[in-house]
């Protein structure tokens, strides 16, 4: 059951670890891509700010190495190819748990079931999916 769907479009980095000069701050990639993740679920719909056990799942999609010659770029979009790359589902799936902070959920240590895949595409972005674990 689907409750609620993002589209995010654009290349998803992974959550980066907190930098610090002498006190610490949220870096620049994961700020902006948090700003997008919320901005999409805003746009879209989804601010339900949800209660109680969430489920989440993401399907986040590279672009295609322009190098790679056409059969391969094939493979890649019918699926036989998938970015065994950085940056690490985990990190990926952080960033967007993190970003719906306070959008689709409280806080995501709400989320008790999550589901991240990494795929090629031709246009770069993610589908986050996510709803309460048990129907009202």
């Amino acid at each position: 059951m689907i409750a609620y769907r993002v589209t995010v479009e654009g290349e998803i980095p992974g959550w980066q670890r907190a930098g610090h000069s002498g006190h610490h701050y949220t870096q620049d990639k994961t700020r902006e891509i948090e700003a997008r993740i919320k901005s999409a679920a805003k746009a879209q719909g989804a601010d339900p700010v949800l209660t109680g056990e969430v489920w989440a799942s993401a399907k986040v999609f590279f672009s295609i190495p322009e190098a790679w010659p056409r059969i391969k770029k094939m493979q890649a979009v019918t699926g036989k190819i998938r970015p065994a790359k950085k940056p690490d589902c985990d990190n990926q799936l952080k960033a967007i748990l993190d970003a719906l902070n306070g959008v689709a959920w409280k806080d995501d240590a709400q989320v008790v079931e999550a589901k991240i895949s990494k795929f090629y595409a031709e246009r770069p972005g993610a589908v986050i999916e996510f709803g309460p674990l048990h129907a009202a």
